[in-house]
């Protein structure tokens, strides 16, 4: 499977739960007009956070940070 036919199918088995997520005003709108401008290099890099964010709260999930170790001492 290509990466252009991954994300699609991520989009689509997620489609109720990205349309629940809320965006800051005004975003949609830059969005559109990074894509109007042809600015690839832009978006992408939109993607790769994206990517980058998901892979972080993947491994915190898989892999908890653990607790702080608790001192001997009691107030």
């Amino acid at each position: 499977m290509s990466p252009r036919e991954r994300i699609e199918q991520a989009l689509k088995e997620n489609a109720e739960a990205l349309r629940q997520i809320p965006l800051p005003p005004g975003v949609a709108e830059w969005v559109a007009q990074m894509v109007a401008a042809g600015e690839t290099e832009q978006i992408l890099g939109l993607l790769k956070l994206s990517f980058l964010f998901g892979v972080q709260q993947g491994m915190i999930q898989h892999h908890p940070p653990a607790a702080p170790p608790v001192s001997g001492l009691r107030a």
